[in-house]
Formats: structure tokens, C-alpha cells, sequence
């Protein structure tokens, strides 16, 4: 992906992503800050990936993965779940395959920091970018 401009097909659903909301295969989210823009994107390999760009929308570097590509072309999301605040990876057939192990961390997000990090409500699951 690198050299390539970030999604162009895929939906973007915000800058965050809401406890009960989930990522559907090709959705996305995505931030602009003043150091890049980053996209945290349900791959349709089942890989959830962060990557952040310049703002011309060209992907500049792999920030995060959760190293789940093979898990069923087209057939993962990812849920952030409401009633716990867990962050997981399902299958269509509803098999768990990556979690973000947040039960009970407080905050009402997904999202993308200015350092590039990814948060879990205010659990950090990465380190800068």
C-alpha cells in the first residue's frame, strides 16, 4: 500500500468510531492532524490496519496491524462493543479472532491520537507513528 493513495472505494464512517458501532470489510475511519493524516481500515483480508499519510493522501507508513490477514477474505468487522467496551475482530460466522481486551476501560471510543496512536476508550493499544 505504500506509494498509493489511501482509501478511495471505502466508506468512511468518521474521525471515531462510537461504542455499538462497528467497522464493516473496507470502512474506515480517519484523522488529520497537523503531523499526517491516519486511517484505521477493516481490511478485506480480515486485518485491521493503521496507516498514516501526508496530506495528499498517500500512505507513508504502517503504524499498527492487528496481524489477523488470511482470517476470511471479505468476512471480518470489527465491533466496539457497548456493553463492555471491548474492541474485537469477528467473523461473520461470529467467531472472535482479535480483541482489544478493554472490558470495563472507561471512554466511548475508537480513535487516532496526533502521534499516530490508537486508543480503546483511554487505553492505548500502539505506540507513536
Amino acid at each position: 500500500m505504500f506509494g498509493m493513495t489511501a482509501p478511495a472505494v471505502a466508506q468512511n464512517v468518521g474521525t471515531v468510531l462510537n461504542r455499538g458501532d462497528q467497522l464493516n470489510p473496507d470502512d474506515f475511519i480517519e484523522v488529520t492532524w497537523p503531523g499526517g493524516t491516519y486511517w484505521l481500515i477493516m481490511q478485506l483480508d480480515g486485518n485491521l490496519v493503521l496507516y498514516k499519510g501526508d496530506r495528499d493522501h498517500h500512505v507513508t507508513k504502517v503504524c499498527w496491524a492487528s496481524n489477523t490477514a488470511g482470517r476470511g477474505w471479505n468476512s471480518v468487522y470489527a465491533k466496539y462493543q457497548g456493553q463492555d467496551g471491548n474492541f474485537v475482530l469477528y467473523t461473520f460466522s461470529g467467531f472472535a479472532i482479535w480483541a482489544s481486551n478493554t472490558v470495563g476501560v472507561p471512554g466511548n471510543t475508537v480513535d487516532v491520537s496526533g502521534r499516530g496512536r490508537l486508543f480503546v476508550g483511554t487505553k492505548r493499544i500502539s505506540g507513536d507513528c
